[in-house]
């Protein structure tokens, strides 16, 4: 593949060194960027890409965005990192803004550095605030890379491989995708009534112990097929969690803020989860995410399951500041409007 390329010599050097010192993935041939705008990245040989990914789809603006760049050097002048049991202005801001996008009652942020965390800090708060143990997931799902929520994670065998009884720290047991068009019982939407939840609901009653803290899904199965719920699953879901007692996490790492037309992906369904995780996008490309919820969840999970969580990185100045900035911009542009469909 690498000859339709034409690296330079000084680039075929550098894939070489990160393929010697840097374990990662990568898709081949090792392409080495070291610039990006707009839509735009551009290789050490000057060649430029069109960015479909928009980074690690954490970048709704594209690169380089003035506006950001000189938010984030100016911030990075003034205050850059903090103990994380003290708080900053610019924490406190993001919070009173992206609690603003959400219904109420939805309004306390306990922030962490990945997507990876948010999910895993959504889980230590059900566990935590319900007694119980069991986390119910949703096959070809996605929720992160950690050991924890590998375990929520069903979109192949691989990503749980050599892993073991190591996996989880709780029962995880997955439930039907909402996957119409290549429906798990061989039914036709919408004359099925969505009968994946009443199996899921099935699995849930004979293989659980029926202590379920929680029920994870992502609003759309990105990683798992682009799969997008009929308008009755996600409500459904909702309702399935509320007779088991259990909360409805949704994990918007991947939708939020504004992909879907609206700023969270869960304002197209009739339903209000008990908590929502961000990373990715609504982060603009830097270390902060986090788990929204209400704040008697919150309260009640206190002290227990190691909450509320708070790492070396989590609510640091600069990333706060750049994430507010960013979303003030979604908001001020009504770039919501611009992916509607």
């Amino acid at each position: 593949m690498e000859k339709h390329f034409n690296f330079s010599n000084a680039h075929k050097d550098l894939i070489a060194r990160d393929a010697e010192h840097v374990l990662g993935w990568r898709y081949a041939p090792g392409i080495v960027f070291e610039q990006g705008r707009g839509s735009t990245i551009i290789d050490v040989d000057g060649n430029e890409y069109l960015d479909f990914t928009s980074g690690m789809m954490c970048l709704p603006l594209g690169h380089a965005h003035e506006e950001l760049t000189e938010t984030l050097r100016e911030q990075a002048g003034r205050f850059l990192h903090e103990n994380s049991w003290y708080s900053n202005p610019q924490l406190i801001d993001f919070a009173e803004a992206i609690t603003a996008t959400l219904p109420d009652g939805l309004d306390v942020v306990n922030f962490t550095v990945t997507g990876s965390e948010a999910n895993e800090v959504a889980m230590r708060m059900a566990l935590g605030a319900s007694g119980k143990h069991d986390i119910i997931s949703v096959i070809r799902g996605l929720h992160g890379g950690s050991l924890a929520v590998e375990g929520l994670t069903s979109i192949g065998g691989a990503r749980r491989r050599n892993l073991g009884p190591l996996l989880a720290p709780a029962s995880a047991p997955a439930i039907h995708a909402p996957l119409c068009w290549r429906c798990p019982i061989n039914l036709d939407y919408p004359s099925c009534g969505v009968a994946c939840l009443a199996a899921s609901e099935e699995l849930i009653d004979q293989t659980t112990s029926s202590e379920t803290a929680a029920v994870i899904a992502e609003t759309i199965l990105v990683a798992g097929g682009m799969i997008v719920p009929p308008k009755e699953w996600l409500p459904g879901l909702k309702d399935l969690a509320t007779r088991h007692g259990a909360f409805l996490v949704l994990d918007e790492a991947q939708l939020a803020p504004a992909r879907t037309g609206k700023i969270w992906g869960f304002e197209h369904y009739d339903v209000v989860p008990d908590m929502v995780t961000f990373a990715k996008g609504m982060s603009a490309g830097l270390a902060i995410c986090g788990v929204i919820t209400r704040r008697d969840i919150a309260e009640e999970a206190r002290g227990r399951a190691g909450t509320p969580w708070a790492g070396t990185y989590s609510g640091d100045p600069l990333p706060a500041a750049v994430a507010l900035k960013q979303l003030q911009i979604v908001e001020r542009d009504n770039l919501a409007a611009r992916a509607e469909v």
